[in-house]
């Protein structure tokens, strides 16, 4: 896996009717920029939360074997990205749907992976148009006319977003072990299913003081842990297994468990990295992104029209059941649903990126297979 530090971070300037400068910031996987040859096909990241632009380090070698191109990019407040007070799903699409441009990108695969002043979150206006507008941005900045839409948890709901906002330029959409609107009273069965720390975060979030109380504590967390995570790093191999085994001893599935022990490059370097990142200018990035993806969406995922969508969950995802994900699945038009059995919220990207991968391009393949005889026929 590409170490974090290998990479370039990017930065996009977006639009701003203001006289704050407004930024994206994001890293490039798989085929750099600099290649001479155009990639076969490029996949915007959406990370979940709390997480950032490494989050999809484990697409570099399979989407580099492919040809194929990953660009990951930071939400508002993420990273170095600028915190959007009004932001929302759409005009991060059209942010996106800016940078495809700047990149050159007709068309992209959008993936998404599971869901400062914690005060201006709940204040604040938001909903999904700013992000897809911003998303759309983004596009056209980098001259991408059309991209892959990949969302990881809570970046599911952003990929969904934006595939169903810039259905023009999203060649596909993939969730990885991605996120359903958990206080949203049509899901209310899938929040009892839930591990009960999950249960609570939900419940937090519709009180806006316990909500903003809860940031405030955690903001110290976030930001100062990674720091001791990364000195048990240096200590010797016996030292961190037995802290690991503490530390996951509860709320944790069984594979992620043992992802985190058996790859301790994982667990002491990228998820410290993920963190600081996460809360690098404060907790309204993370708490904007909390509130947002588990509040009611603004639009119906029954109106997404992209010509292949693909949703993989893990069976032993204790953060967010796989019952979520047949949802997901049964109300996306044309959705085909893949179970990694045992997987869980974790390990799912990390040990089976290059099977997820693999059945993004079998389901290109047959897109491309069954628009080929239309093409033809219209041509002669």
């Amino acid at each position: 896996m590409l170490a974090h530090y290998e990479t370039t971070t990017h930065l996009h300037q977006l639009p701003t009717s203001g006289t704050q400068k407004r930024l994206l910031s994001y890293i490039v996987l798989g085929v750099p920029l600099s290649a001479a040859e155009l990639p076969e096909a490029t996949i915007i990241y959406h990370h979940g939360w709390p997480s950032c632009r490494y989050e999809a380090l484990p697409l570099h070698e399979p989407a580099l074997s492919r040809k194929w191109r990953v660009i990951a990019v930071d939400r508002y407040g993420v990273g170095q990205s600028t915190f959007n007070p009004q932001g929302s799903f759409e005009t991060w699409a059209a942010d996106i749907q800016h940078l495809l441009d700047a990149l050159h990108i007709q068309q992209a695969v959008m993936l998404g992976m599971s869901g400062g002043g914690p005060y201006a979150c709940a204040c604040a206006p938001r909903s999904f148009e700013t992000w897809a507008a911003d998303i759309q941005h983004l596009l056209d900045s980098l001259h991408i006319q059309q991209a892959v839409m990949l969302g990881m948890s809570g970046g599911g709901p952003y990929a969904c977003a934006c595939a169903r906002y810039l259905p023009a330029r999203t060649a596909a959409l993939v969730t990885v072990a991605g996120m359903l609107a958990t206080n949203d009273p049509a899901h209310a069965d899938l929040l009892q299913q839930m591990h009960w720390m999950d249960k609570l975060h939900s419940h937090i979030i519709d009180n806006k003081l316990a909500h903003n109380a809860v940031l405030l504590a955690s903001l110290p967390v976030m930001a100062l842990s990674p720091y001791p995570l990364r000195l048990i790093g240096k200590l010797p191999g016996a030292v961190q297994q037995l802290v690991c085994r503490v530390l996951t001893s509860a709320g944790w599935a069984e594979a992620d468990r043992q992802l985190l022990l058996q790859q301790p490059q994982i667990t002491w370097q990228l998820l410290p990295e993920l963190m600081a990142q996460s809360v690098a200018q404060g907790a309204a990035g993370w708490g904007w992104d909390m509130k947002l993806t588990s509040s009611a969406w603004s639009f119906d995922l029954r109106d997404i029209k992209v010509p292949a969508v693909l949703v993989c969950h893990g069976t032993g995802d204790v953060s967010l059941p796989a019952s979520m994900a047949q949802r997901l699945a049964q109300q996306i038009p044309g959705a085909q649903l893949k179970l990694y059995e045992g997987e869980g919220h974790l390990s799912l990207l990390f040990r089976q990126a290059e099977d997820i991968l693999a059945s993004l391009a079998a389901a290109l393949q047959r897109q491309r297979q069954r628009y080929r005889p239309a093409a033809a026929t219209a041509g002669t």
